[in-house]
């Protein structure tokens, strides 16, 4: 089941050569993230699985932090600062709604003229309990990136192109995966033709876990997370083959079984630092049992 937002005409005359071109994926290697989950007969034990491995440049540090807005859904945040870009990178709400996102094509990313939703992954978890709701709200899908979300039955896998332009990919019972250039045929226009070959390579990997086994369970999850298989840019866990180049800041997997809590996994690799695992209970992190 899909919700989508056609581009303008023009672009279905170029857009298989975008899409067959082998090298058509993001210039430089810059910022990245590599995005996967999984729903139902694809979980151990069935429920959701969702993770993303957040890549950046090593310039700053993560936190995490407990937020209880006025209004709203409080909920769990994986929080960039320090940086030249700021703020929430991931989260998880009371309700049990967790967004993730990752950065489009550069040019795009960088382009301030585009119109961009402000503040998105923090309106989500504010003001939704669940994906449905979440993907209702069309209007806030404004400015290119990708995105993944999950609750306790679902989870989506959400590409936004210019002009409003949105895709919804969405299961109960399979997996999904994302890094950074687009998938759909009618945003390949968008990617540059310049080749990309970590966000290629790394998508390439995780497609491959995901297809090696008919379920996964969280211990699946944290073993490929941190995958260096492929060398100090390809790999899922990117180490950087330079002291300033892009790499691995973070993971964070969360794991909605059918019964028993939802579990928060958290690895932070802050620059100068050892690198910090944690694991949480959702439950008891909004009952107040645990401290982040």
């Amino acid at each position: 089941m899909a919700l989508f937002h056609s581009l303008a005409m023009g672009w279905k005359f170029v857009w298989v050569f975008f899409c067959l071109c082998p090298l058509v994926f993001l210039p430089g290697a810059g910022q990245a993230c590599t995005l996967w989950a999984a729903a139902g007969v694809s979980v151990v034990g069935e429920g959701t699985m969702i993770a993303k491995n957040r890549d950046w440049v090593p310039d700053h540090r993560q936190k995490m932090e407990w937020i209880s807005p006025k209004g709203g859904y409080r909920y769990v945040g994986l929080v960039a600062v320090g940086s030249e870009f700021p703020g929430l990178r991931a989260g998880v709400n009371e309700k049990g709604l967790v967004v993730v996102t990752a950065s489009p094509p550069r040019y795009l990313e960088k382009n301030r003229h585009l119109p961009r939703e402000k503040g998105l992954i923090r309106k989500i978890l504010i003001r939704c309990k669940n994906v449905q709701e979440a993907v209702s709200h069309g209007e806030w899908f404004v400015g290119p990136r990708f995105m993944m979300m999950a609750d306790a039955q679902e989870v989506v896998s959400v590409e936004i192109g210019l002009k409003g332009q949105f895709k919804v990919q969405r299961t109960q019972a399979g997996v999904l995966s994302h890094t950074n250039h687009y998938l759909e045929p009618e945003f390949c226009p968008l990617n540059p033709d310049k080749p990309y070959v970590s966000s290629r390579e790394r998508l390439e990997q995780i497609q491959q876990f995901l297809s090696s086994k008919k379920s996964f369970d969280l211990s699946d999850y944290r073993t490929i997370s941190q995958s260096q298989h492929n060398g100090p840019d390809n790999s899922i866990w990117r180490t950087g083959s330079s002291p300033r180049a892009t790499r691995t800041l973070a993971t964070w997997i969360v794991h909605q079984p059918f019964s028993g809590k939802a579990v928060l996994y958290v690895r932070l690799a802050n620059p100068g630092e050892e690198i910090e695992e944690k694991q949480y209970f959702l439950p008891d992190l909004f009952d107040g049992k645990e401290k982040l």
